[in-house]
């Protein structure tokens, strides 16, 4: 009789103290081979799987890093050291290959991913930031706008003659006051005013991108986005870039 009350004890013991330490165990495990899948470091899982830090707090210093901001909230340009340069190559910046590299904004983005994305975006931030005050475009959309026209490619010429990170053509860049396209501010601020005046024309955010893409004029015969392959791809890409820069520094 008392052996069955044992037994009866260690199944309640098993079931009320073990068990949720096996189970807590198994989730620890659980989280920490997730956040490995998505790229962190393993002190940053520690720190994570710990309670130290939460993962919104890991994930925002790396952001701000990338950027090159200091922990304490200061901007530092030169803060990115030179060695991570060696990781990234010269990329193919054809239409095709920029369409085909466009992370897809509905999945989680690996480190390497994030990295080049931001490591990209460092040297313009500050313009960016500046040009979207001044005009009230969403960093995020001029972002997605650099990256679907040129790749962050300062120097890049198109076949029909546009120029620089914003692809403008010259004759509308002079009409918005730049007279050299290859100068970094220059190229942002017309190209973003250039945005701001197809935003204020369009009710919608897809159209506005179309106008930049092919013309206010084409936008407006046809009420809608243009039936040109060229066109709406480009509207799809700014609009997917536009939700992975929001996920990466909308809340910077």
């Amino acid at each position: 009789m008392n052996c069955g009350k044992n037994l009866k004890y260690i199944q309640m013991l098993i079931v009320f103290v073990v068990l949720p330490v096996f189970c807590v165990s198994a989730g620890t495990v659980s989280l920490s081979y997730k956040l490995a899948m998505f790229g962190y470091s393993e002190k940053e899982i520690g720190d994570i799987v710990s309670g130290e830090k939460t993962q919104k707090q890991v994930d925002r210093k790396y952001k701000r890093k990338m950027l090159g901001f200091l922990d304490g909230g200061q901007n530092n340009v030169g803060f990115w050291p030179d060695r991570s340069l060696k990781v990234f190559k010269k990329i193919d910046r054809s239409p095709k290959a920029v369409h085909e590299r466009r992370p897809d904004p509905e999945s989680p983005l690996s480190a390497y991913e994030k990295k080049k994305l931001l490591l990209a975006v460092k040297p313009y931030w500050e313009i960016v930031k500046d040009a979207a005050d001044q005009h009230n475009v969403k960093k995020t959309l001029i972002l997605a706008i650099i990256q679907a026209e040129s790749g962050f490619d300062p120097r890049a010429v198109s076949k029909k003659g546009a120029v620089g990170l914003m692809q403008l053509m010259p004759h509308t860049a002079y009409g918005l006051g730049a007279t050299n396209l290859f100068d970094l501010r220059q190229n942002i601020f017309a190209g973003t005013q250039y945005l701001a005046d197809c935003l204020k024309a369009f009710d919608t955010v897809d159209l506005a991108i179309a106008a930049y893409n092919t013309g206010p004029s084409r936008v407006a015969a046809h009420n809608n986005i243009p039936p040109f392959k060229e066109t709406r791809n480009f509207v799809k890409n700014v609009l997917d870039y536009e939700k992975v820069y929001r996920h990466l520094i909308g809340a910077l």
